[in-house]
This record gives structure tokens, sequence and C-alpha cells, in this order.
């Protein structure tokens, strides 16, 4: 799923004041390894673009964020049990 769940909007809250005034941020979406490559790709970019449409929503410019689908690509934790293919389902932030 690419919605945001009311934990992810509390988290985006947090962090809104400090992205806000960044020059530029990307958005990394990720996923686990459920489904093809193409599913994730695209998985991944609609969990980023949700994210900024969040962020955008909230004030800032959309022309600050940058969003990409990393997909599968990029594990954080193994996607044999439960608890890694949930630690893998995420957004990352750079901060420009």
């Amino acid at each position: 799923k690419w919605n945001l769940t009311p934990v992810a909007k509390r988290e985006l809250d947090i962090v809104f004041e400090n992205l806000k005034n960044a020059n530029s941020v990307t958005i990394e979406g990720h996923t686990d390894w459920i489904g093809s490559n193409a599913y994730n790709l695209k998985l991944s970019k609609k969990r980023a673009n949700a994210a900024r449409d969040y962020l955008v929503k909230k004030g800032m410019k959309k022309s600050q964020i940058k969003t990409i689908g990393k997909g599968e690509t990029q594990p954080r934790e193994n996607n044999k049990t439960d608890k890694g293919r949930a630690a893998n389902r995420r957004c990352e932030f750079i901060i420009d």
C-alpha cells in the first residue's frame, strides 16, 4: 500500500519544520520483495509521492521535493521475516 497511515502522518508532521526550509528534499520510496520488480518500482514511487503530496498540503513547495522509487533494491532488513519486510516498506528523506 502507499496510503499514509496515521503514524506516518504524525512522523511527517514532526519532521515538517526541518524540511520546509530545506533547499531541496529527495524522498526515496522502498518496498519489500513481495511482488514483481516492476510492481514494486511503481509502488515505491507512489509511496514517495504520497509523502510528497502530504508535505505540499502542509505548505512545502512541490518544486522543493523530488521523488524516486527504489523498489526492492535497497532492503534494510531481511525480507524473509514479517518484521524485516515491514522495515523495508518505507520512505527515506535526503535533505539538501
